[in-house]
């Protein structure tokens, strides 16, 4: 429990918001668009990191594409 008076860096909505936007940034990771003109296709992670950043907020968007690095650091197919 926070002190009195004192904000918690982030509270339980902005806790789902992250966790829910880092799956769903990590599902997007398989959505291709291919490019006629490059061998390199577009993915959805684009769409899921601005998508967080503007649902959220820079905070919890930050906290939500930090939790999405360390999951796939662990080893998680993301």
């Amino acid at each position: 429990m926070p002190a009195r008076g004192k904000k918690p860096f982030l509270d339980l909505r902005e806790m789902l918001g992250a966790g829910l936007l880092a799956a769903l940034t990590a599902i997007l990771g398989y959505v291709q668009i291919p490019l006629p003109f490059s061998p390199v296709p577009i993915t959805g992670q684009t769409f899921g990191v601005m998508l967080a950043g503007s649902l959220l907020g820079a905070r919890a968007g930050f906290c939500s594409m930090l939790l999405f690095l360390i999951t796939g650091a662990a080893g998680m197919p993301v």
